[in-house]
């Protein structure tokens, strides 16, 4: 899981996270594809509390598995 491992968080944040907060999480933040999970970085840094710790790269979709 690639944004687990951005913010250094447990495998199962993420998942754990949309079952027990979903409303934490920003409208349109995430998206499910099958078994895949989407997270937007808007998303992630809304449910954390810390911004992208990778500042200097633009990129704002994050792929879960």
């Amino acid at each position: 899981m690639i944004s687990i491992k951005i913010w250094g968080l447990s495998d199962s944040y993420v998942k754990t996270s949309l079952r027990q907060s979903k409303q934490k999480w920003p409208e349109g933040s995430y998206r499910k594809f099958g078994h895949t999970l989407v997270v937007k970085t808007v998303g992630m840094e809304a449910v954390t509390g810390i911004k992208d710790p990778r500042k200097k790269n633009d990129c704002h979709m994050t792929a879960v598995f």
